[in-house]
């Protein structure tokens, strides 16, 4: 079956791929510094939102290492409070993929807390729990080796846009995975 009709007899022939970049691992002080949502219509981005954030705290020299994103390159960008209502228009009711969903959730459910905001109801899918089940023979799990095993580029990974799109296109990748087992084996 192909993409399109596959995604469709799913569900998921649209979806947000989504991911923060973050000032830490600790969503009760730390903020998100860049988010991307990307839409994929029938397995392919068709429209994106992405934006550096001003997280309102001096980023760490660790995080900016990882990331490449610097105080200086955030210090005029928009605060959260600026982008929420935005953000949460553009990914709508949609399906959200994420690798490591409960992380990117749980820093997007508490940014619309903080700005007195509510989230939709909408389904979640996880590459990283879809990848250590169904590449389990995989050494590692995370986005860019699972980007690699796909024959994706990882060059850019770390910042939000790029890990966005290539969560979304392994999420498909995964997704012919899945189905292509036998349904009493799954």
């Amino acid at each position: 079956m192909n993409s399109s009709k596959l995604l469709s007899a799913l569900q998921l022939d649209r979806f947000i791929a989504f991911d923060f970049e973050t000032t830490g691992l600790e969503v009760s002080s730390d903020r998100p510094i860049e988010v991307a949502a990307v839409l994929f219509e029938d397995g392919k981005p068709t429209d994106r939102f992405c934006t550096l954030i001003n997280p309102e705290l001096p980023i760490p020299k660790l995080i900016q290492g990882i990331t490449g994103i610097t105080n200086d390159m955030v210090s005029g960008a928009p605060k959260e409070g600026e982008i929420i209502e935005n953000l949460l228009h553009y990914i709508d009711e949609y399906p959200i993929v994420a690798h490591n969903t409960p992380f990117d959730v749980s820093f997007l459910e508490a940014m619309a807390l903080r700005n007195g905001k509510e989230l939709k109801n909408r389904k979640y899918y996880d590459t990283l729990t879809l990848s250590r089940a169904f590449l389990f023979f995989q050494p590692s799990h995370n986005l860019s080796a699972v980007s690699e095993f796909y024959n994706l580029s990882a060059d850019g990974a770390h910042r939000a846009e790029k890990d966005t799109e290539n969560c979304g296109e392994v999420f498909v990748e995964l997704i012919h995975e899945v189905a292509s087992y036998n349904l009493n084996l799954i």
